[in-house]
C-alpha cells in the first residue's frame, strides 16, 4: 500500500504477460474506482466518468488513495490499455512556461518522442538561453503530470507535492512517458532546476510532420 501508482503499472503488467508484453507499462492509465465484482460489471464500469484528467498520477501513493480496508469482491482499479504506439519518427511541441508567470507565456522545444529525459533536458537548457547558461542540464529534474493548462496552473503545479524520488530517470524515452498522443491544452511535464530551485512548466502537443 505505500507503492505508488507507478509501481501498480508495472505489477499490472507482470500479472497479464505475455498478452502485455509489447505495452510499456508507463502507457497504461488506471483510475480509482468502486464496483461490485458481478455479472453487471461492464456496465457499472461503462457508467463511470473514466476521462484522462481524472486517471491516478503515477507519483501518487496507493495508501493515500485506497482504504485501508478493501472491500470483498469489488473492483478498486480500472485499467485502460494505450492505442497503437507513436511512430518513432514522430515530433512534439513541448510549451513551457516558468512557474510563477502567467501560463500565456509559454514557449515551445521541439523533440522526437524517441528521444530520451536527458535529451529533454538538453533541448530545455538550449531554448532557455541565456537565462540557463550557467544550468547544467543534469540538473533539471522532471516529472510526468496531466493539468489543464489555464489560469489555474500555478495552483494545480503546487498541490501536486512534487518530491526528487518520483522525478524521471535521464535514461527512460519519451514515448515511455506519454502513454498516447497528448490531449491539447493540458500540462504533461514539470520541470526543475535544482540550483535555483524553480520550476519551469511543459505541455507536450502533437507538432505537424511535413
Amino acid at each position: 500500500m505505500e507503492e505508488s501508482v507507478a509501481a501498480l503499472r508495472h505489477a499490472i503488467k507482470e500479472e497479464l504477460r505475455p498478452d502485455f508484453n509489447h505495452i510499456p507499462a508507463d502507457f497504461l492509465v488506471l483510475w480509482k474506482a468502486s464496483v461490485p465484482l458481478n455479472r453487471n460489471l461492464k456496465e457499472h464500469v461503462e457508467a463511470l466518468n473514466l476521462i484522462d484528467d481524472n486517471a491516478l498520477q503515477p507519483f501518487e501513493i496507493l495508501s493515500d488513495i485506497l482504504p485501508s480496508e478493501l472491500k470483498k469482491r469489488t473492483v478498486h482499479i480500472v485499467v485502460d490499455c494505450p492505442p497503437p504506439a507513436i511512430s518513432p519518427s514522430s515530433f512534439f511541441q513541448l510549451f513551457c512556461c516558468v512557474k510563477g508567470e502567467d501560463y500565456k507565456r509559454a514557449f515551445k522545444v521541439k523533440i522526437g518522442m524517441e528521444e530520451s529525459v536527458a535529451a529533454l533536458k538538453d533541448a530545455i537548457k538550449e531554448k532557455m538561453k541565456p537565462d540557463f547558461d550557467h544550468v547544467r542540464a543534469a540538473s533539471l529534474v522532471l516529472w510526468n503530470v496531466k493539468i489543464p493548462l489555464d489560469e489555474h496552473l500555478k495552483e494545480a503545479v503546487d498541490k501536486l507535492g512534487l518530491v526528487d524520488e518520483n522525478s524521471l530517470l535521464p535514461c527512460i524515452k519519451l514515448s515511455n512517458v506519454v502513454s498516447h498522443q497528448p490531449a491539447d491544452g493540458h500540462l504533461y511535464i514539470v520541470v526543475k532546476d535544482i540550483s535555483i530551485g524553480k520550476y519551469q512548466c511543459l505541455i507536450i502537443s502533437p507538432y505537424p510532420r511535413n
